[in-house]
């Protein structure tokens, strides 16, 4: 680390070298050499530089987003749309299966059947679902999703001892299923999800009921075989529904007055018409 990092904390790309690739700072982060104290600078380092990468190298680029706890700009470049990107392939190139390159102006005769390009196939599961085996045949999991991007969303990964099923709502619950024989560990961070004003949760397995305290911005809950439910109370959310409620709740309001208004009219009108033909005929 020490030979290998400039003045400024960032990696350089080699003794006696002075240039630094985003490639240097991507490997150091995703392979676990860059300690957390080192994660802020140098994965900014590495979002600010978008995706130099080869699609082979943007697995390390998207690791060490992750790792450097910037999910969001790991995120962005998932769903980018430039010429090396996964949805050009997609969206331009009409690809079905994982490229060799980003694009034939970098590798005229590329072919399509490159696993390495499917680096976002690998890393919704283990980051965005932040599903991960720490012990050899699966019996122990630990769970730390970064979905601060997504509101919503299901998956369901496999290990060797069951699927893993996940339902995601930002608005005020996480539903995970763990498989038999076996147990996880929750680390349930607001700021990874997005959810920074949630102070408190609600832990919720088979009959049992526990409230569970956020400290410094981060709950730790074990995790048994079934289905345990975490919900919390957005009040940001809760605001911006009510909010809503009372703006549509006007404007209910105003057409029924509206509509009381007509009938109040049509009503004179009637006995006015009323009114006149008795007089005359």
């Amino acid at each position: 680390n020490k030979n290998l990092t400039a003045s400024n904390g960032i990696y350089v790309d080699g003794l006696k070298q002075s240039h630094q690739s985003q490639h240097a700072s991507a490997f150091t982060l995703a392979l676990g050499i860059a300690g957390p104290s080192k994660y802020n600078i140098v994965a900014n380092f590495v979002a600010k530089n978008g995706m130099k990468a080869s699609i082979w190298g943007a697995q390390f680029i998207l690791d060490s987003l992750f790792v450097g706890r910037l999910g969001k700009e790991a995120m962005k470049l998932m769903v980018d749309k430039s010429d090396r990107s996964w949805l050009y392939l997609i969206d331009q190139l009409k690809s079905t299966t994982a490229g060799e390159c980003w694009n034939p102006a970098l590798k005229p005769n590329m072919s399509f059947s490159h696993v390495w390009g499917a680096a976002p196939a690998n890393v919704v599961g283990r980051f965005v679902a932040g599903i991960e085996i720490i012990k050899p045949g699966g019996g122990l999991l630990r769970i730390m999703p970064q979905s601060s991007s997504l509101s919503l969303f299901k998956i369901l990964v496999p290990t060797i001892r069951g699927g893993v099923k996940m339902e995601w709502n930002r608005g005020g619950y996480l539903q995970i299923e763990i498989p038999g024989n076996c147990v996880a560990q929750l680390v349930f961070d607001t700021q990874l999800l997005g959810v920074e004003q949630v102070k408190s949760l609600t832990f919720r397995y088979k009959s049992a009921q526990h409230n569970v305290k956020i400290v410094n911005g981060i709950a730790m809950i074990q995790l048994y075989p079934g289905s345990s439910r975490i919900s919390w109370s957005n009040k940001e959310n809760a605001s911006e529904c009510d909010e809503e409620s009372i703006a549509r709740t006007e404007e209910h309001q105003g057409e029924e007055g509206n509509l009381y208004v007509r009938l109040i009219i049509f009503t004179i009108i009637l006995t006015i018409l009323g009114i006149l033909y008795r007089c005359f005929c």
